[in-house]
């Protein structure tokens, strides 16, 4: 299966698990905007998936996201699988940025894991085991990259803490387990 096919998919199957007006495919953080972020000139990320609440305006306008991430059993089960020294993004534009990876490079999987780090309250990688060139051993390997940066004082600590990583199959799995 393609990663187009997938992220159709589970598009799909997370409107039967959130409200479908809060999830949005290929979302632009420069749609909507109303802060620095609407210039034409900035660097605009892509995720993949979004799931909102969504905060578009100048400052810190989070209180829907921190509720609904409190509310919301898909997101408890997502937090619980955080590392322990992570934490949520505490100004993030969504509550979930979703990346699906299937065929970067090892440097795009890294932007991807940023992207989803930095868009969401929690990001959300998935890899594929069966793609035409499998993406969760990169996916792990610059996961385990990142781990040994913080470790040894290259980066901060819980540097894309709040980044949660899954096999395609099993990302499909817990959302075919989610109650609707």
């Amino acid at each position: 299966m393609s990663a187009k096919v997938y992220q159709e998919e589970i598009y799909t199957l997370l409107q039967g698990v959130f409200p479908p007006a809060l999830v949005k495919k290929e979302w632009n953080i420069r749609k909507d905007a109303r802060d620095v972020f609407q210039a034409e000139d900035s660097y605009a990320p892509c995720a993949d998936i979004a799931i909102g609440p969504f905060n578009e305006d100048e400052g810190r306008n989070i209180g829907e996201i921190i509720e609904a991430a409190n509310a919301h059993p898909l997101v408890q089960h997502l937090a619980r699988r955080l590392d322990p020294d992570g934490m949520f993004n505490q100004n993030p534009r969504c509550l979930l940025a979703i990346e699906i990876e299937y065929s970067g490079s090892m440097k795009h999987i890294l932007g991807d894991i940023a992207n989803a780090s930095m868009l969401g309250y929690i990001g959300i990688v998935i890899g594929s085991n069966t793609a035409r060139k499998p993406s969760q051993v990169r996916i792990q390997r610059v996961k385990s990259y990142i781990e040994k940066v913080t470790m040894v004082g290259k980066a901060p600590g819980g540097l894309f803490g709040n980044v949660v990583y899954f096999e395609a199959e099993e990302f499909r799995g817990l959302l075919l387990g989610m109650p609707a």
